[in-house]
């Protein structure tokens, strides 16, 4: 699966806005993890079991604007209906999974 996001975060070496993001790209200084779970209740942080999907690829988006982001994941083989979240280190939201936080 292929997702644009913006919002994840400063990268190096830092883009001037409106850049249009050719190669070799910057690094996202973010990590970026994508989890997924067959539930999701109101209080998912405790009655949700959330599974890490393999980040194939998550950094600057190839010829698009400074500040929107690629992120690529696998989701073969994942029973059933699935929600997704997307969460970056040092950025963990209510109803993220817990892990990543700086």
């Amino acid at each position: 699966m292929r997702w644009w996001a913006t919002g994840l975060g400063e990268t190096t070496p830092a883009q001037a806005d409106g850049t249009l993001l050719g190669f070799p790209l910057p690094n996202n200084d973010l990590i970026i993890g994508v989890y997924a779970s067959d539930t999701v209740g109101t209080n998912c942080l405790l009655s949700c079991v959330w599974q890490p999907f393999t980040v194939q690829y998550a950094g600057p988006a190839p010829y698009l604007v400074a500040g929107a982001s690629q992120i690529n994941f696998p989701v073969a083989d994942y029973p059933g209906q699935i929600y997704v979240t997307v969460q970056s280190s040092g950025n963990v939201r209510v109803g993220d999974p817990p892990g990543l936080a700086a």
